[in-house]
């Protein structure tokens, strides 16, 4: 298959630069505790998930008198999955966070990403708050209001 010679001008100069830049991480990324990540975020993801489920029907039970099995199909389906969004982003913050926590991780982490500018643990935990908060605030939002005014 022949490869596109106009796919240079097509794709954006940010997209270029941010895939160089995750070659370069994954290049680097070598050690045996890259792989400690994945169990720690999809546990936190869940974790936080069923959390915010728990959050959104105790507030909405404050509110309103329905219970779980008094919902329709639809209203529970638009209540629990858009906490998923916001679950995954604070999900990534907090298995980032529990990995940090084992130093002999944490000094290899931190050797490996020395000489890539912008995946040090502070600016990654930083770079997911700032999408967390929005997330979080929109999603959490409206899952609220969907438990609230759909029956």
């Amino acid at each position: 298959m022949e490869d596109n010679p106009f796919k240079e001008l097509i794709k954006p100069r940010y997209l270029q630069r941010a895939q160089q830049r995750a070659r370069q991480r994954a290049q680097r990324q070598r050690s045996p505790w890259n792989h400690l990540l994945v169990p720690f975020v999809a546990g936190s993801v869940v974790a936080i998930w069923f959390g915010l489920i728990g959050l959104i029907f105790g507030a909405s039970s404050l509110v309103t008198s329905r219970s779980f099995s008094e919902r329709s199909d639809a209203a529970f389906t638009f209540t629990v999955m858009p906490l998923m969004i916001p679950s995954m982003a604070l999900g990534m913050i907090a298995g980032n966070f529990l990995l940090h926590c084992i130093r002999p991780a944490r000094r290899i982490l931190d050797a490996e990403m020395r000489d890539c500018p912008g995946a040090d643990y502070r600016t990654t935990q930083r770079q997911l708050w700032i999408l967390g908060r929005y997330v979080v605030a929109i999603f959490v939002t409206i899952s609220l209001l969907v438990a609230i005014f759909v029956p």
